[in-house]
């Protein structure tokens, strides 16, 4: 019903258009021809007609050829003729337009200025090859193409002239000619002056002047933009003050003429919005984002669906900036004839990933149905194509933004946001980049949305056994939380460790998997540590063959004297782990030296703690290779002091004084406790000596 209201509003508003259309000329005498339209004033103005009648201007009054503007000491006026230029009169100033055309054999726009202030944005004349658009002043003649420009003339007749960059960003050229003299002018920095007695001078353009210049953009926005609300108002007031025209001359003034004024203005407008859509381009669509803002959501739509036919590489770059103004047209779902556009833009800015940051905004702003819309797109591009992660960059992009903005979605909103998270981690993958964006959104999250996203890693992991995502998101959200100095809440905290078991139960018997359950730990607390070891404990305990246990002992070392290093602590004697941190640690050692071998490798590992670690951690390990030495009758002590050694001698590495003292006892305890010959170990010395399959050590 409502398409076929908005067909029927659509004929109808032709029908009334072309009325008018023939109907003009019966009302306006062939000196009487129009050639643009007030579209803002402020204060009295006069048009002084070919006749030297005089009439006083209203907003959306007609400008015919010939009309002198002539506007007081408290007046100034904005008018857009048909070619889409603008000019806006200031106080105390004439100006008339003595010849203009915009047909395909002539296009010619002459203005003269008599005195006073004007700022001109050329149209299409200016910018059409071919086109003439000249100013006259008492002094100079001003040859235009394609630029922004003001003009001052005073009282004498002197004036002067500067251009600027016009509203897309192009500076154009003005030909100043005085008498025998021309000067081109293409500097914004520049000012060209005449004088009646001295000719021709150059001067910098005053701050003021600068000012004047941009300043007129925001005039130039509002005389551009269409919003029905203020058209209405407008004309209506019209009415009631007795200055509405007859426009469909049935002899009566009513609110018949009103409606067919109101859809002429309108097709004038959208003719100026269609020039602006033309002269912009993908790098500069800030003045027509700035007019479709200001714009009701009817003539947005339909000013973006004529953007598709015309120029559809603006699209993405215009919804970017209306949804850094939070415009409503892309956040409600009010008229479906702009719906069914919506559903056109969203798809394609869906298909090029860059424009994933703009959609989470506009999702994190809008109401339900829209949510539903866009959800709907995202399940259906991953649904056709299960190699993308469409579903999860738009979930962290959404992340972003309710948490940048500091706002939430309700409870509706999240729920259709929350239908993305299964399609999102079964479609990611196995990667840094993925695990990123899932740990985003946890650490963003709420506690329902933390946990279906907790849920869904379960799922994909059992489903996929060699998959060490858990791992992955388990370590990113350790970083964004350590980094960022935030943590999750308790209910939040409580769902990621759900995620412990399954990543270390998954977690390869590698470097890279020890690296991130490491990195866990280090920023961890002490619960969630606490949870790490008792999970590497049930994997190394039905695995006895792993040494995941030993390979992330060595790592924490590592990350922990990394962290003191960076402090510019003394990395021998210091932790960066909290005492209940490290207590929780210290139960890994006798699991990590129970499972190591007399491998190079895993004393390697071993002496790694020893030399990174603090000393209290370092005695733990000392005692658990003497223990684990003497019930295995091993070689892996002297393994370990031999490592000891090499790592000093080749590094930087120093082992203070209580280290030293360790060692020290350590030999005294591993020669008590293994001094037998056979297969014995005999620490006495630095040298080896071989006797029988014994191993003993002479010398420190």
């Amino acid at each position: 019903m409502n398409n076929i209201n908005t067909s029927f509003k659509k004929i109808y508003s032709l029908l009334i258009f072309l009325f008018l259309f023939f109907l003009i000329p019966i009302n306006t005498t062939q000196s009487e021809e129009k050639i643009g339209t007030v579209v803002a004033l402020k204060g009295e103005i006069i048009a002084i007609n070919i006749d030297d009648e005089k009439r006083t201007l209203n907003l959306y009054d007609d400008i015919f050829l010939f009309d002198e503007i002539v506007t007081d000491n408290f007046s100034s006026i904005t008018i857009q003729y048909d070619d889409s230029s603008t000019v806006i009169i200031k106080p105390t100033s004439s100006l008339s337009i003595t010849d203009f055309a915009f047909s395909i054999t002539k296009k010619k726009f002459l203005g003269i200025i008599k005195k006073g202030l004007a700022i001109i944005e050329s149209g299409k004349i200016a910018k059409t090859q071919g086109g003439s658009m000249v100013i006259q002043t008492p002094t100079m003649t001003l040859g235009v193409r394609g630029t922004r420009f003001n003009m001052k003339v005073d009282p004498s007749g002197n004036t002067d002239v500067g251009l600027s960059e016009d509203s897309f960003g192009n500076v154009g050229t003005i030909n100043v000619s005085s008498g025998d003299v021309i000067k081109t002018l293409f500097d914004t920095e520049q000012v060209v002056s005449t004088n009646t007695e001295t000719g021709f001078s150059e001067r910098a353009k005053t701050d003021d002047e600068k000012k004047e210049l941009v300043d007129a953009s925001n005039d130039l926005i509002e005389a551009s933009s269409i919003d029905e609300n203020i058209i209405q108002k407008n004309l209506e007031e019209k009415l009631l003050n007795g200055s509405l025209l007859d426009a469909n001359g049935d002899g009566v003034i009513d609110t018949l003429d009103v409606e067919v004024i109101k859809e002429t203005i309108k097709l004038e407008k959208q003719e100026k919005i269609d020039f602006i859509v033309d002269n912009s381009t993908g790098e500069n669509t800030e003045f027509l984002s700035q007019v479709l803002n200001k714009s009701d959501e009817a003539s947005i739509g339909d000013s973006i669906n004529k953007i598709f036919e015309i120029n559809n590489d603006l699209v993405a770059s215009v919804i970017t900036n209306l949804s850094n103004q939070d415009n409503t047209f892309l956040t409600t779902s009010n008229s479906e004839a702009n719906n069914a556009i919506k559903e056109k833009i969203y798809t394609q800015m869906l298909s090029n990933s860059a424009n994933v940051e703009t959609i989470g905004k506009i999702i994190s702003k809008s109401d339900v149905a829209t949510i539903e819309k866009m959800i709907n797109i995202v399940s259906l591009s991953d649904t056709n194509d299960p190699s993308s992660n469409l579903s999860l960059q738009v979930l962290s992009s959404v992340a972003d933004a309710t948490s940048l903005n500091a706002t939430s979605l309700d409870t509706a909103g999240q729920s259709q946001v929350n239908l993305l998270m299964d399609t999102a981690v079964a479609n990611a993958g196995n990667d840094s980049e993925s695990a990123a964006m899932i740990a985003n959104v946890i650490t963003k999250g709420d506690k329902d949305s933390i946990g279906l996203m907790v849920d869904s890693i379960q799922t994909a992991s059992e489903s996929n056994p060699n998959s060490n995502l858990a791992l992955e998101v388990l370590s990113s959200v350790a970083d964004a939380t350590s980094l960022n100095a935030t943590s999750l809440d308790t209910a939040g905290q409580s769902q990621v460790n759900l995620l412990m078991d399954t990543a270390v139960a998954n977690a390869g018997n590698d470097s890279e998997s020890a690296a991130m359950i490491a990195n866990v730990i280090t920023k961890g607390d002490k619960d969630s540590i606490g949870l790490m070891v008792d999970s590497i404990q049930t994997a190394s305990e039905s695995n006895p063959n792993s040494n995941l246990a030993l390979e992330v002992l060595s790592e924490v070392a590592n990350l922990n004297a990394a962290t003191v290093a960076a402090n510019d602590s003394n990395t021998s004697n210091a932790t960066s782990l909290d005492t209940a941190g490290q207590s929780q640690v210290n139960l890994l050692i006798d699991i990590a030296v129970e499972n190591a071998d007399n491998s190079k490798k895993d004393a390697a590992m071993l002496a790694n703690v020893i030399t990174q670690s603090d000393n209290t951690t370092a005695g733990k390990m000392f005692d658990s290779i003497a223990a684990s030495s003497n019930s295995k009758n091993s070689s892996l002590a002297v393994q370990v002091l031999s490592t000891v050694v090499e790592i000093v001698s080749n590094s930087k590495t120093t082992l203070n004084t209580s280290k030293m003292k360790q060692v020290s006892n350590f030999i005294k305890t591993t020669t008590t406790n293994t001094n037998t010959t056979g297969t014995g170990t005999t620490t006495t010395g630095t040298g080896t000596t071989t006797t029988g399959t014994g191993t003993t050590t002479t010398g420190t």
